[in-house]
């Protein structure tokens, strides 16, 4: 989504895409650098953005494109974004473009494969299967003190028994 400079001056997140083009008076038009067209939200995460943009598309000026995406009908939908001046290619070019990659995606498995995963996911145990302590919280310190104080004792011993280079 593109970002307008009162959301940039607001701290929102965006980057610079400086390949960006837009079609004017039927040509191709690569915007050039500082051209705010070039300026679009940057998230954090594909999930965050997919999230933002659907709901961008659902609401308001948009709106009125959504049914046809409820409907399965990615030409309907990628004509009444025109109309609503979404984008700037042509009509015809972006509802061929649209309703491919709807063919392609309907022809995969990815969805299908995802949702496979979501579903192993879900009934996963979710707690480790681990024997609690039996042991009470101030035998565990104690042992933990005795295991130090031996450590430090065979340190000591070790240091003790070493011969004194300066004696020699």
């Amino acid at each position: 989504m593109k970002v307008t400079q009162a959301q940039i001056d607001a701290g929102v997140p965006w980057i610079d895409l400086p390949a960006t083009w837009e079609i004017i008076d039927d040509k191709r038009v690569v915007l050039g650098a500082g051209d705010p067209g070039r300026r679009f939200r940057a998230y954090a995460s594909l999930d965050s953005a997919m999230t933002s943009h659907l709901a961008f598309l659902r609401s308001k000026r948009y709106a009125p494109s959504w049914p046809h995406v409820e409907a399965g009908n990615p030409d309907g939908f990628a004509r009444a974004l025109k109309k609503q001046g979404y984008y700037t290619a042509s009509a015809d070019d972006y509802a061929r473009i649209m309703v491919s990659a709807f063919a392609s995606w309907m022809r995969s498995s990815a969805f299908d494969d995802a949702m496979a995963e979501v579903v192993v996911a879900s009934e996963a145990e979710t707690q480790p299967d681990v024997e609690p302590y039996q042991e009470e919280p101030q035998a565990i310190v104690r042992n933990l003190r005795e295991s130090l104080d031996a450590d430090r004792e065979r340190a000591r011993l070790e240091r003790d028994s070493e011969p004194d280079p300066e004696a020699a």
